[in-house]
Order: C-alpha cells, then sequence, then structure tokens
C-alpha cells in the first residue's frame, strides 16, 4: 500500500514539479523523516538541490550546491547508498549544517538511468540516532529508483517536444510546400509553402482532407 500510494502520486497528471514535491512528502510522513531533499547533477556534473521537505530555509541555502568532499558527492561518484546512524560521529562537508539543524542520522541514496549513471542523489534524515532500519532502507531505495523513472521520463518528455518543435518550426518556415498524410491518406502537415502553391488554408485541410483532393494526378502518383 505504501509504495502503491507513492507510485501513484509519481504517475500522476501534474507536472513534474508538483508530482516529487507531493512524492518526498508523503516519504517523509510514511518513514517519519524530518527532512528529505533530492540532488540533481547538472551539465557541468556538480550537483545542485533541487527538492527539499522539512529541512529550514538555512540548510537548503549553505547546501544548495553539493560539495565535492561532500557524502552527497561520495555516493554520486560510487553509485552506492550510504548510511549515517549517528551523525556525531562522522566528518564531511554538509555534515556540521545537518547537525546544526537537529538532525542525528542521515541517509544517502543515489538515483541512477537506465544506463546505470547517477544523476541524482536522495537525502534523507532524522533526529534520532540509529533511525534506519534495514526494511526501511531497502523501501527508501525502491522509492529512490521509481523517483528516478518519473524525472527520467520527464526529461524524456520534453526531449521528444523540443525535438518536435524544432521540426515543426523548420516545416514551417520552409520555402519548400510540404505536404504530409497519414496511413489513409489524410493530410496531417500542410505548410505555409504549401498553402501558397495550392491555394488552400492548411486550417481548412489537415485532417479534414485527403491528397488526392489536393495534389495533381502526376504528383499522387508519386505517393
Amino acid at each position: 500500500a505504501t509504495y502503491c500510494s507513492i507510485y501513484s502520486t509519481l504517475s500522476g497528471p501534474y507536472d513534474l514539479e508538483t508530482r516529487i514535491k507531493a512524492a518526498i512528502e508523503e516519504v517523509a510522513s510514511i518513514f517519519f523523516l524530518d527532512g528529505i531533499c533530492i540532488f540533481i547533477r547538472k551539465s557541468d556534473d556538480t550537483f545542485h538541490l533541487r527538492y527539499s521537505h522539512g529541512f529550514s530555509d538555512n540548510v537548503c541555502f549553505l547546501t544548495r550546491v553539493a560539495d565535492s568532499q561532500s557524502k552527497v558527492m561520495q555516493v554520486a561518484r560510487s553509485g552506492e547508498m550510504a548510511v549515517v546512524q549517528d551523525l556525531s560521529l562522522v566528518d564531511g562537508k554538509g555534515i556540521e549544517v545537518l547537525q546544526d539543524e537537529g538532525m542525528a542520522s542521515a541517509v544517502y541514496i543515489p538515483i541512477a538511468d537506465k544506463e546505470g549513471n547517477t544523476f541524482g542523489v536522495v537525502r534523507a534524515a532524522s533526529r534520532e540516532t540509529n533511525h534506519f532500519e534495514a526494511n526501511e532502507l531497502r523501501s527508501l531505495e525502491l522509492i529512490a529508483n521509481r523517483i528516478g523513472v518519473a524525472i527520467e521520463n520527464s526529461l524524456l518528455e520534453q526531449d521528444i517536444k523540443q525535438q518536435a518543435n524544432f521540426q515543426a518550426k523548420l516545416i514551417s518556415s520552409s520555402n519548400d510546400g510540404i505536404v504530409a498524410t497519414d496511413a489513409e491518406g489524410k493530410v496531417v502537415i500542410f505548410n505555409p509553402a504549401a498553402e501558397s502553391i495550392f491555394g488552400y488554408r492548411g486550417d481548412v485541410v489537415v485532417h479534414n482532407m485527403a491528397a488526392r483532393q489536393i495534389l495533381p494526378p502526376p504528383v499522387m502518383e508519386a505517393f
């Protein structure tokens, strides 16, 4: 039931930002976490804080970019989860910031893409030492993987939309008349140059007329 609820949130109809924020808030509530956040890799391979719940603005500001020697970056490089059951026993960049926030234990979970490359790190913390049990860690790891799938799918969708928009601009700006049809011969693309050549408006032709109604017989034979 826990997984279903969170997975449902991540697969919802809202934008990625809203889904991730709702999901990590739900995770914090279910696992009694006092803070949870996600760092995402940038093009320069630095990891920036992107989503956060429970941590103060001060923590978010001080750790907005993961230090090269921080636990976040160690996990990003190793691709392995790191658990710190007592923060007072560990030194490192960012650990003091969590302690100042009153956190006593933390877990760092890598988020990898389909090729196994780490592009994000989940940092979850509690004000209790030894907060993270084995079963809980396995659950958090599964959830982190699902968050990774949601982020990766969203990025893929953005790439597809950008490519489609670029293609549409090329077709629209072409000086050549471009006409494309579906499998049944109905026109699905009719650019401005085609409007000038054939004398029809695009909004009249697209999805309403068949190519044979517009194109001369010699051209139709080429189809």
